[in-house]
């Protein structure tokens, strides 16, 4: 299975469709725009690790012509406020995180592989998560995955890929210019 057919199969649908129902929830909007923009970098993964996180977005979102990969949009500063948000969620992190980098460490030493060398790791894990046979590591990856998929999706970017100008209270008035849906999401 080629990951853009699955990316825009049912997952990448769903995180749309649930990004579209969070922002039409009353008050999203205000609570997203309240939160600190300058969320200390860490909270989701340790300083020294935001390489290889953004890397498994990459692998799990890639560049696709001119649209960017997960990497290319806000990805970090949403992550951090859905972690912060959700104890329970934290805790995943602050317990996931480390089995996947030590996981993924082991398969390929002390540097950032490259998203298209992470490929067939995140493909078993997938199948392991799916079949029920996933280890702590594949079990993380899979709400990472799932965080970044939301993520993307749920930005102008990913609005972007499949033709969506946005909720109908931030689209243009008739003859005026679109909004921007550049690659820095919002």
């Amino acid at each position: 299975m080629r990951r853009r057919d699955f990316l825009l199969g049912g997952s990448g649908l769903v995180a749309a469709a649930a990004g579209l129902w969070l922002w039409r929830r009353g008050g999203t909007r205000e609570r997203l725009a309240a939160t600190p923009s300058a969320i200390a970098p860490g909270t989701v993964v340790p300083e020294a690790d935001l390489p290889l996180l953004l890397a498994l977005a990459d692998a799990v979102v890639p560049r696709d012509g001119d649209q960017p990969a997960a990497s290319g949009i806000d990805l970090l500063p949403r992550l951090e406020r859905w972690v912060q948000a959700s104890p329970g969620r934290m805790r995943l992190y602050a317990f996931g995180w480390p089995l996947l980098a030590a996981e993924l460490r082991r398969r390929f030493g002390a540097g950032t592989p490259a998203p298209d060398a992470l490929e067939p790791v995140l493909e078993t894990w997938y199948r392991e998560y799916r079949d029920g046979s996933a280890g702590e590591a594949a079990r993380f990856f899979e709400q990472l995955r799932r965080d970044v998929l939301r993520a993307y999706w749920s930005s102008p970017t990913g609005w972007a890929a499949v033709g969506y100008t946005g909720p109908a209270h931030l689209a243009a008035p008739p003859g005026a210019a679109p909004p921007s849906t550049g690659a820095t999401g919002s």
